[in-house]
């Protein structure tokens, strides 16, 4: 099993990719997301057709089965799922005590003691399911507020696009294993990068790899509605 994992860094010009690629992770520049640089809804290559479901009615199915699902999905980060976090958050060099994190689609905190070991300590946590925002606070102590100048991990329950800009800036922001459950990509990824600092990095990952996600979203598209980035080509 191999992680997928693309990073996105901000910089004030038009997205253009890196010379190279490491370990298959890809890298981009992006100045100003717009209609050009971020994902069309055909390069999202998604299942979801525009307009037959609303976001709402998006993320109500998403709250009832990652509720639903919960026990099932932490029994599965194995060991080599483990490993295989630790990757994802080993993907930025710089991440350290100063460095503040947004984790979208955090879950129970899966990624969060890999980026702790990272010595990160401000962390916001956001997701839409109420359920795993509660399994979070039992596995990782937070403060029952998100405000406050204290660096410690924070929840916010909800959809990125609804995350108020008060909360950052952000020096990384982490869409590990939720980027293809989103109901737009586009406008999930102009918010990351709005909330995100010049300079900053955006990671987009998955600890069970593009084959794995693409094989399960075939009988799950309303869970699963797009694909990950394409990988850079050198």
């Amino acid at each position: 099993m191999i992680s997928t994992c693309s990073l996105i860094r901000l910089k004030p010009t038009l997205a253009t990719p890196y010379p190279n690629s490491r370990n298959g992770n890809q890298l981009w520049r992006v100045h100003a997301l717009t209609s050009s640089t971020a994902p069309s809804s055909g390069q999202q290559q998604s299942s979801l057709p525009t307009g037959i479901i609303t976001r709402q009615e998006h993320n109500a199915i998403q709250i009832e089965y990652f509720t639903r699902e919960l026990k099932s999905l932490q029994d599965s980060i194995t060991e080599e799922v483990e490993v295989e976090l630790e990757r994802v958050a080993q993907s930025i060099p710089w991440l350290g005590p100063n460095t503040r994190v947004l984790d979208v689609g955090a879950g129970d905190g899966a990624l969060i003691p890999h980026l702790q070991a990272r010595g990160v300590l401000d962390i916001i946590a956001v997701d839409v399911c109420p359920a795993m925002m509660d399994a979070l606070h039992k596995r990782i102590p937070s403060p029952s507020s998100t405000l406050g100048n204290q660096p410690c991990v924070r929840t916010w329950v909800g959809d990125i696009i609804d995350l108020p800009v008060y909360y950052a800036p952000f020096d990384a922001v982490f869409f590990n294993a939720v980027f293809c459950n989103v109901h737009d990509q586009r406008q999930a990824l102009l918010r990351a990068a709005l909330l995100t600092r010049p300079g900053g990095w955006i990671v987009i990952s998955h600890p069970l790899g593009r084959t794995w996600l693409e094989e399960y979203s075939k009988g799950n598209t309303i869970i699963v509605p797009h694909r990950l980035p394409e990988k850079t080509r050198t």
